[in-house]
């Protein structure tokens, strides 16, 4: 087609083959770029592992030898198979076509070039204009079919430099990448010990709402049977007004100044009151402290990526993002990445909102992880009742409800979810009878708001109350306690290690522990105003 004469030419059909495939991949070399900026992919989505990269060179390669091959099949004097190159090779034109139409798109913002657009402004009456249109253009292009052909060939040849880039940034990001700590921990076969801790934490979870001034008719039955039996924090703060300084300070133990990300597989972490930046994924844990008293440890969560960071230190570990479906993430195996990629390029992708599915993922994994007897901490992060909202009150459904930031009613909505999965939890630890003898600690990582922050961060309704919930329930607790001296929460790292050593047995002795420990770290969370601090 790009050549007329039959004489077969391997290296320009080569060229114009392996240019034609990078195009027709555009939409994967986007999602490369997005998971391999640090940045990017350090919160919510995922980087790539050396079978993704392998897999994209499969996809690449794969292309050039269908391309290359049809231009073959065109330019043969066999008729029969003259025809079936062409229509290979028009299909391919196509499709490399409409990827051109979608960098438009994506790179102009102009909706002229999106056929969702055109039909609802069209409507379908707008049906024979568009069929008129193409009528038109496929006329012109027989009509100079020579001057369409060699400015086809020049531009592809063209865009040749930018195919080689693209293979050999992807060679040597296979090579080069940091896949994330490399080491790994002793693993504990058998724990040395049946102190058992649950650690919940419920993303943007607030005292406010949630207890003391709870919306008029929103119900959290799960949430007050808990406060029933055990203790509650009425004065309590957050470490951080961000996931990604509060959940490294419940992590470490320590309050956080910076989280810088890094290659999307670590944080370069500066600590409160110092200079100098540590890597995460290095430092001594709740996890590492854990193991070295001979304990399982389990984490199930979203956001972070604990498993590359922490994963050596763990018994079991599951992520989640929230930011794309699970199944369009990069993969560890070769199979699963082409797979992905596959349907990345027919447009196959899951129906459900990745938020929903992040939901029950790791609701259906933390049941399963709190339930089991061989975990001494099990660390769950749910991303709920963080927006957007995914659960209507009224109708008992879950489902994608919208972006609205400062929608009440959605947050209201998650609210009554994370009610709803902390009932699911319990229920499932009491079937496999460790719900008695488990502590169970609720907690949150900073509280709702709305906004830019500034040096101080209101909530959307305008109030200032940087509260969130802390409630512990020991092993066999049947009383409350409202403990209303303030505290900072970043003491849960401590709390969870003495709940496993059996050093604060009873109510009294957490009463005199929260007494002790409050004064070894300033009350208010650090407040940033740039989200890498």
């Amino acid at each position: 087609m790009f050549i007329d004469k039959p004489k077969r030419k391997l290296w320009p059909n080569l060229v114009i083959a392996f240019s034609m495939a990078n195009l027709a991949l555009y939409s994967l070399w986007t999602f490369l770029e997005i998971h391999t900026n640090s940045l990017l992919s350090q919160y919510e989505n995922e980087s790539p592992y050396p079978a993704t990269y392998v897999a994209m060179l499969v996809y690449l390669l794969a292309f050039t030898f269908v391309f290359q091959k049809s231009l073959g099949l065109a330019q043969s004097r066999h008729i029969g198979k003259r025809a079936i190159g062409k229509i290979i090779v028009t299909a391919g034109c196509l499709f490399v076509l409409n990827t051109l139409r979608q960098l438009l798109r994506t790179k102009t913002g102009l909706e002229v070039f999106s056929f969702s657009h055109l039909k609802s402004k069209l409507g379908w009456g707008g049906i024979p204009i568009l069929f008129a249109i193409a009528g038109a253009v496929l006329y012109g292009v027989g009509r100079y079919r020579q001057p369409v052909l060699s400015t086809a060939r020049f531009f592809l040849h063209l865009m040749f430099p930018v195919a080689v880039f693209h293979a050999g940034w992807v060679g040597y990001k296979l090579v080069t990448d940091d896949y994330g700590p490399a080491k790994n921990l002793e693993s504990v076969t058998a724990s040395q010990s049946n102190h058992r801790v649950v650690f919940v934490v419920f993303d943007t979870m607030e005292e406010r709402s949630s207890f003391s001034h709870r919306p008029a008719g929103l119900e959290l039955p799960n949430f007050d049977a808990f406060r029933k039996r055990a203790f509650y924090g009425t004065n309590v703060y957050s470490p951080g007004a961000r996931t990604q300084y509060s959940l490294t300070a419940f992590i470490t133990g320590r309050r956080i100044e910076k989280a810088v990300p890094e290659s999307g597989n670590d944080l370069w972490v500066t600590f409160e009151g110092q200079d100098q930046a540590e890597r995460f994924s290095n430092l001594p844990t709740v996890f590492t402290d854990a193991h070295g008293l001979g304990m399982r440890t389990a984490l199930v969560g979203w956001y972070h990526p604990y498993c590359r960071m922490l994963g050596y230190s763990l018994t079991s570990c599951h992520y989640f993002s929230a930011n794309e479906p699970d199944e369009m993430r990069p993969r560890k195996s070769l199979g699963a990445n082409l797979a992905m990629f596959g349907s990345r390029i027919l447009g196959t992708h899951p129906k459900y909102h990745p938020v929903v599915g992040a939901y029950e993922r790791i609701l259906q994994q933390g049941k399963q992880d709190a339930a089991n007897a061989e975990f001494n901490l099990v660390f769950l992060h749910f991303p709920v009742p963080h927006l957007p909202g995914i659960y209507d009150r009224k109708t008992h459904k879950l489902a994608y409800r919208g972006e609205a930031p400062s929608s009440e009613e959605h947050f209201w909505g998650n609210l009554a979810l994370s009610d709803l999965a902390l009932g699911e939890i319990r229920q499932a630890m009491e079937r496999s009878g460790v719900w008695d003898t488990s502590a169970v600690i609720l907690t949150s990582d900073h509280w709702w708001w709305h906004g830019e922050p500034t040096n101080q961060i209101y909530r959307p309704d305008g109030t200032l109350d940087y509260r969130v919930p802390l409630m512990v329930k020991l092993p066999r607790q049947q009383q409350a306690y409202d403990y209303e001296a303030p505290f900072n929460n970043v003491l849960v790292h401590d709390l969870m290690l003495d709940l496993l050593k059996n050093e604060i047995p009873d109510v009294e002795s957490l009463k005199a522990w929260v007494d002790r420990k409050k004064e070894t770290t300033p009350l208010y969370p650090l407040i940033k105003t740039n989200i890498y601090g």
